[in-house]
């Protein structure tokens, strides 16, 4: 279903046709409105974030979109570039990840290799317009999160001790290279969802992880002092003391396997993954692990669908089932605006719409200020298809099927 089509039929829905989602339908070309899509009215979100507040966004695939011809254009339909438009709607922070070598021919059929000239290219351009850099290691040649953290292939046979002076080197080499091209990060994210560890099987181990982990803080801090060190777990809702006590001073309590120096704890939270327990739960963690550990607290990574139409023919992530797990996740925000709605069987849900990613976003920003954390990065905000490139993430990105930039992406710039 194309784009038109689809956002059509979301408009024409009974049990959302409330006046704020009127105004995220489509405006055809020659129906004298000179935007795709008419802006959204969004509330003012008290109190107020503060131009401090982190408004990021992860777009680590759009330099191989762009490669592969792929288009991002403004709200006009007009081409532009994505760093560009996301800053003039109050984005100011960008996400990259990096892989290590993503050269195998298995991990090429993949999207967005995250190699160092794509992340040195995307880098050099959001810091030229005066965007603060979240550099992402993943410290694999492919995907890192819970379910797979596999090392490099250059890394494989390593005995511990070289594993640990690779991971400095590495580091440290990246780093610096970026520093001395003008781009130095502002933030350097030590490995990505790491509760399980990172460069299994040794880094499963407890101890040894937080070795691991130190030596990359060492790096950063020698390659790019200035420069902010996140540790990043997933499931934000979830009680991580576990985790961080290991590797964190908490009160008078030092950390029980090896400290690791650090200033900012991620969350992923997604607000329709039950394991992420729901939004009172990501507030109420949020409030206690700065408490506990004295650290800024940022919530990573986070989506939410506008549609359910897809371009390409990869599945999408994103579906009825997530709609509806939703609606017990984002119970309590009712009075953020989410817009509600009931199946014929009865189940509730959160549909999916340019006016809920916008709503459901501000929920999450509101939580955040509220709870005392410190930002948040919208995640893949830039992962539409292009040739050669399917995108099982297009209908959460902040542009629709044919690149537009949505609406929804004005939430970024409340105060």
């Amino acid at each position: 279903m194309g784009a038109r089509l689809m956002l059509l039929a979301a408009c024409g829905m009974a049990s959302i046709a409330t006046a704020i989602l009127a105004t995220a339908c489509y405006m055809a070309p020659g129906e004298g409105h000179d935007l795709k899509y008419e802006a959204l009215a969004l509330p003012a979100i008290a109190p107020a974030l503060g131009p401090d507040f982190m408004r990021g966004v992860d777009i680590s695939m759009a330099r191989a979109i762009e490669e592969a011809g792929g288009v991002f254009r403004d709200e006009y339909g007009s081409r532009g570039d994505i760093i560009a438009i996301l800053k003039a709607h109050g984005v100011n922070w960008i996400r990259l990840r990096i892989w290590h070598n993503p050269t195998d021919p298995a991990v090429d059929k993949s999207p967005g290799l995250n190699n160092y000239a794509r992340t040195l290219a995307m880098a050099k351009r959001a810091k030229a317009a005066g965007l603060k850099f979240l550099l992402d290691f993943h410290y694999s040649d492919t995907w890192a999160d819970p379910g797979k953290q596999t090392k490099p292939a250059a890394w494989s046979n390593l005995a511990y001790a070289d594993l640990k002076a690779a991971l400095y080197a590495y580091t440290k080499q990246i780093v610096s290279d970026l520093a001395a091209a003008g781009a130095a990060p502002d933030m350097v994210q030590l490995g990505n969802e790491i509760p399980g560890g990172i460069l299994w099987d040794d880094g499963k181990d407890e101890t040894k992880l937080g070795e691991l982990l130190s030596e990359g803080s060492r790096a950063v801090r020698e390659a790019a002092p200035s420069a902010r060190i996140m540790l990043h777990v997933d499931r934000g809702g979830v009680d991580f003391t576990w985790f961080f006590d290991r590797y964190a001073a908490h009160g008078e309590t030092a950390a029980t396997r090896a400290a690791v120096d650090f200033d900012v704890i991620g969350l992923s939270w997604y607000p329709y993954f039950d394991s992420h327990k729901n939004l009172s739960n990501l507030k109420t963690r949020i409030a206690a692990l700065k408490t506990r550990y004295g650290k800024d607290v940022v919530v990573a990574e986070t989506a939410y669908g506008w549609g359910l139409g897809y371009s390409d023919y990869t599945d999408n992530q994103f579906w009825t089932t997530q709609e509806n797990h939703a609606a017990a996740q984002l119970d309590a925000v009712s009075d953020d605006g989410v817009l509600f709605a009931q199946r014929e069987d009865g189940t509730r849900y959160v549909p999916a719409s340019i006016a809920n990613q916008a709503l459901v976003t501000r929920a999450i920003m509101r939580a955040v200020k509220e709870s005392g954390g410190t930002g948040l990065f919208y995640w893949a905000g830039d992962w539409i298809s292009a040739p050669g490139i399917d995108s099982t993430w297009e209908n959460q990105a902040l542009f629709d099927l044919e690149g537009t930039a949505l609406p929804s992406m004005a939430v970024f710039g409340l105060e």
